[in-house]
């Protein structure tokens, strides 16, 4: 093909193809996502009760460590209108030392970090 030809293809392709993957960069959270920003948050809160108080800390991080996600669905999720974020509507399946498996719906809104999704105010 000639090149100059090519180069006259190049643009229009090109202007197609940018809000496909401007729209990929920018999309919600997934179900996989909210449940790694949970699993880090339960991180993080363990992390600061142990730096706080080192045996109330302990006994707080211990039992936080002992729940587990069984499942995490996103049912919605809506640009958050105050910032950069998403709020979403999020059914999680946990279970937990004292209260066993329980199924609950959570309002959470999301924000992009620099390791990824994490559970914002």
């Amino acid at each position: 093909m000639n090149p100059l030809k090519l180069n006259r293809l190049r643009a229009p392709l090109l202007a197609a193809l940018l809000p496909l993957a401007l729209a990929a960069c920018s999309s919600a959270p997934n179900s996989a996502d909210v449940e790694q920003a949970l699993k880090n948050g339960m991180q993080k809160a363990m992390d600061e009760a142990k730096a706080q108080d080192k045996n109330a800390g302990a006994l707080i991080a211990n039992i936080m460590s002992q729940v587990k996600f069984k499942k995490v669905n996103v049912l919605k999720c809506t640009e958050a209108p105050s910032d950069k974020g998403y709020d979403c509507s999020v059914e999680i399946t946990a279970t937990t030392p004292m209260a066993g498996e329980q199924t609950s719906t959570k309002q959470l809104h999301l924000v992009k970090g620099k390791d990824g999704w994490e559970i914002g105010q």
